[in-house]
């Protein structure tokens, strides 16, 4: 088993090696809970920002024949999202966590896409190498 650890460990490291090369900055905004804020009178959202590298591909040019992931049709307009494991959070370094279908990402031209499924590319079960989501556009009007 040490020979397929090593190949996942060399995997994941190319993995990193090509989104920072090719890919760009993308920020996963997490929806945390809610907390009363009595100068507003409302509840109000917390989010948690990390800031990561990924790289995001059109589904026609990647997947031409594939019409839903894990149950969710594809829109004309959606991507995948290619997203490194690591991040960071208010500066400091942290494993990018696995986005959820509650979370948004912002790439570096500012523009949101929701998740509408994701997962974590992790061949040997031990070696998580990238994650990989389904986004869409987020409508600003």
């Amino acid at each position: 088993m040490t020979g397929l650890s090593s190949l996942y460990s060399r995997l994941q490291q190319t993995t990193i090696t090509n989104l920072l090369k090719y890919g760009q900055p993308i920020t996963l905004v997490q929806q945390g809970p809610s907390s009363y804020d009595p100068t507003q009178g409302k509840n109000t959202a917390t989010q948690t920002l990390y800031v990561g590298q990924g790289a995001l591909v059109d589904f026609s040019l990647s997947s031409p024949s594939v019409t839903t992931v894990r149950g969710t049709e594809i829109q004309q307009g959606d991507k995948r999202l290619f997203l490194g494991l690591n991040a960071t959070l208010n500066g400091a370094p942290v494993a990018m966590p696995m986005p959820q279908t509650d979370d948004q990402i912002i790439d570096s031209n500012g523009v949101v896409y929701s998740i509408e499924a994701s997962t974590t590319i992790d061949p040997s079960g031990a070696t998580p190498v990238v994650h990989e989501c389904h986004v869409r556009g987020v409508s600003t009007t």
